[in-house]
């Protein structure tokens, strides 16, 4: 059963406050689940680069949108964006101290952070043997307090009660449960990328648990303000551009067609980044296509169609690419640090999801870089939508935007 909760259940009204929109969903417990309730409030073009702003307008924003929609029940879950949220690996001595005071030692000393000023959640992901001793790998995943509770006060003027607070890595990690829930997947391994306007989320999981959660300040907000630049238009502009592909605005040529055909070459990392990522011992960050296997994905989840590289490595190399390189590179290192923690372990499962997905040139840029078979997933496409109200949003189409709500639709209640 879906989530783990009752047949015929309600899930928390679940928020997700994205940079592109805000996002509400509610669904029951039902096999398959039934959609409730979804309703989108988008970010207007002018904030979607100001953080306090736009946070400003969606939480002013929620109570009007909650009216528009149908949704029941008083309990809500929501997630803070990750450009408020801290996520780090820490390794601990195994002996002395709780693994829990460690991790708020390590913050203080390592991350210069307060974790008296933070919520924290910290996640035991493996016992690690150095040449000192073992360790304990950690998981921390920290939220300002000022933060979380600025987000619950909003949900109380609306007249609910918060009874989950969450990152979006962690609730990425849960849209994932229904296709994980067989007793053999508890060591299947995945990896996935949400591919967001304003940062992009890496998440590797083993069975239905996150083990190593990144943030990367890169997304298809920064693509845009460099077609902007390139073209001495407007960031709208070149947003809608880049969505269709160059041909939206006949007055904006834009540089998309050769920037995908560069994202769809065969990356090479260059030497110094290939040592940056040796992490603790060594490895390398990537392992070829040989080296992976593909786990069975729903009909709703869509390869990422190959690429001729060949042809693609004479494209021209605009100044996007100096983006693209960190995200890869990025990416990479999280991959290379899961497999330091699980030598050996192949992933069995590559998965994109995001609004920014929906960007085939980035998503082929993505597979051919790391030399992994992705699948561009639709994770709400589980739930039957059919009778339910939508408000500025339509499911007749793949919304892989929609992974955080629908994952925190069956989170922790913890609060």
């Amino acid at each position: 059963m879906a989530f783990g909760m009752l047949k015929g259940n309600l899930s928390p009204i679940a928020i997700d406050f994205g940079v592109a929109s805000l996002k509400v969903l509610q669904i029951t417990g039902d096999d398959p689940p039934q959609m409730v309730c979804a309703a989108q409030l988008h970010t207007p073009d002018e904030l979607l680069g100001d953080d306090a702003g736009r946070m400003s307008f969606q939480l002013q924003g929620l109570g009007k949108l909650l009216r528009a929609g149908s949704f029941k029940g008083k309990r809500a879950v929501c997630s803070i964006p990750a450009t408020n949220t801290f996520a780090h690996m820490f390794l601990v001595p195994a002996t002395g101290m709780s693994a829990s005071e460690a991790v708020r030692q390590q913050l203080v000393t390592t991350a210069q952070l307060d974790p008296r000023q933070l919520i924290l959640r910290d996640i035991e992901v493996a016992e690690v043997v150095r040449r000192n001793g073992k360790f304990k790998a950690m998981l921390c995943i920290a939220m300002p307090r000022d933060i979380v509770m600025q987000h619950m006060d909003a949900i109380r003027r609306c007249k609910l009660e918060t009874v989950g607070v969450h990152s979006e890595h962690l609730a990425l990690a849960r849209a994932f449960d229904p296709i994980t829930q067989r007793a053999e997947d508890e060591d299947l391994h995945s990896l996935y990328i949400d591919l967001g306007y304003g940062r992009t989320k890496v998440i590797l999981a083993k069975g239905g648990d996150p083990a190593v959660a990144k943030t990367v300040p890169i997304g298809g907000r920064d693509l845009d303000v460099i077609a902007a630049r390139l073209n001495s238009g407007s960031i709208a502009q070149a947003r809608a551009a880049r969505r269709a592909g160059g041909e939206a605005d006949p007055a904006f040529p834009g540089h998309w067609p050769e920037l995908y055909a560069h994202f769809a070459a065969a990356a090479q990392m260059s030497a110094d980044a290939a040592e940056q990522m040796e992490l603790e011992g060594g490895g390398t960050a990537t392992a070829t296509m040989e080296d992976r296997r593909v786990g069975g994905m729903p009909e709703h989840h869509t390869p990422v169609p190959e690429v001729d590289a060949e042809s693609m490595t004479s494209a021209p190399k605009p100044p996007a690419c100096e983006a693209l390189r960190t995200l890869t590179e990025e990416a990479a290192l999280a991959i290379s640090y899961h497999q330091q923690l699980f030598p050996g372990q192949k992933l069995g499962r590559c998965v994109l999801v995001g609004g920014e997905a929906r960007q085939v040139g980035l998503c082929q840029h993505l597979a051919a870089a790391l030399e992994l078979p992705f699948e561009v997933a639709n994770p709400i496409g589980i739930v039957d939508h059919s009778g339910a109200r939508c408000v500025e949003v339509s499911f007749e189409e793949p919304q892989p935007g929609w992974a955080v709500p629908l994952g925190l639709c069956g989170s922790a209640t913890d609060l």
